[in-house]
């Protein structure tokens, strides 16, 4: 026997152990009453579990092959094609009727028996149920047209309006908290907020801290702190303005204001009072001067009439009188003798030869003045030249002063 002859074996062999898997069709009628007991007790014992349905069709195979389509390429006689249409009838009106019960009715009912009190269980709860009764919004039951009613609780609130009325109560009760006390801080405020939070947690189903949405019980929080820590804020500006009033019109502060100024008057009378005594003695300081001149002049003409002058009196009454030597600008004005004054390293070893000028103070020191152009003189062992120009790159070792 070769590859392909055993596996042709194989599939026999399997397609006829899937054929003898179907039940007979007179086993569908018993099935389908089982099938609707065990989904009858296991919803009034409060069981019914995520794959209940499932579990109670392979409970009773005849109605897990109606699911399947197993009897449709089965050839029936007039009384097992009864027995089929009749079982199958029944399944289905079943599976409609339970659909529309659980989704129009039951689940609402379940819903508000486990009275939820807080929107935290409100989620919890109706995810649970939507969870464990998800075969309803699945085939063959999403075939059948069923409106699901929307949870609400015993008083009728939605899980919107339930997480709405929790924050306007914890927005109220920390209002209530904070008003009571005259110095909040930050840390006293969040104790307030567990408090808060507490008083809504505790009502919860699990018995659990948890809240529905926290970010938005955080944002209410942080909206009442921040108005909180605006009304401190006017408030200590407040009392700083009054504090500052109330010093500016103390006595103290008076007589000082006072006291300043009377002596910014006595400085503006005294200021002009200088000034007016400047003024009136300039008309009688002019002719005095002029009366001066003419008396000096007049004994000049008198000496001259005299005697003359000796020459070295005149040249000495011509010398200009010797001012003290302006250092910082001669250092902006000229250069001492040195690399820096002349170009190509001139001044390592060539000694200068241009224009020179003596420092003012340190006498030995020779300068030169900026921009000035000259020669350099060399002595270098074997060299016949005695001068070189001044942009001449030539690196020496010796130095000769050339006298100047």
């Amino acid at each position: 026997m070769n590859v392909f002859q055993t596996l042709c074996v194989a599939l026999l062999v399997i397609s006829g152990a899937a054929h003898a898997a179907i039940p007979a069709i007179e086993q569908a009628p018993g099935d389908v009453q089982g099938y609707i007991r065990c989904i009858q007790h296991t919803y009034a014992a409060n069981q019914w579990q995520a794959g209940t349905v499932a579990q109670c069709r392979a409970s009773n195979p005849a109605v897990r092959s109606l699911r399947e389509g197993d009897y449709n390429g089965v050839t029936f006689t007039q009384a097992q094609n009864e027995l089929y249409e009749q079982a199958r009838a029944q399944w289905i009106d079943f599976d409609k009727s339970l659909r529309e019960q659980l989704l129009s009715k039951r689940l609402a009912e379940q819903f508000k028996a486990a009275n939820v009190l807080t929107s935290y269980s409100f989620e919890r709860v109706a995810r649970d149920l939507d969870t464990r009764f998800a075969e309803m919004n699945e085939a063959p039951f999403s075939w059948y047209p069923a409106t699901k009613a929307p949870y609400t609780t015993a008083s009728g609130l939605s899980l919107t309006q339930l997480h709405n009325a929790e924050l306007g109560q914890f927005s109220q009760c920390l209002e209530a908290a904070t008003t009571t006390l005259k110095v909040l801080t930050r840390a006293m405020f969040e104790g307030e907020v567990t408090g808060c939070t507490g008083d809504i947690t505790q009502h919860n189903v699990d018995g659990s801290n948890g809240l529905y949405k926290p970010q938005a019980f955080r944002s209410v929080a942080d909206q009442v702190w921040a108005q909180i820590a605006s009304q401190q804020a006017q408030a200590e500006e407040a009392k700083r303005v009054r504090l500052a009033k109330e010093e500016a019109e103390s006595w103290p502060n008076r007589i000082k204001v006072v006291l300043k100024q009377v002596f910014t008057g006595v400085l503006v009378i005294g200021a002009l009072f200088i000034a007016w005594m400047v003024w009136r003695n300039l008309p009688a300081a002019a002719p005095t001067r002029g009366t001066g001149r003419r008396r000096q002049r007049h004994e000049d003409d008198d000496d001259d009439d005299e005697y003359v002058t000796p020459p070295t009196r005149q040249r000495h009454e011509s010398r200009p009188v010797e001012r003290k030597p302006d250092l910082n600008t001669f250092t902006l004005h000229h250069r001492r003798v040195s690399k820096a004054t002349t170009p190509h390293w001139c001044a390592s070893c060539i000694h200068w030869r241009g224009e020179r000028v003596q420092h003012p103070v340190m006498k030995r020191d020779t300068y030169v003045k900026v921009g000035t152009i000259g020669n350099c003189a060399h002595k270098h062992p074997g060299s016949p030249y005695g001068m070189k120009h001044y942009d001449a790159g030539f690196h020496c070792k010796d130095f000769e002063d050339g006298g100047y």
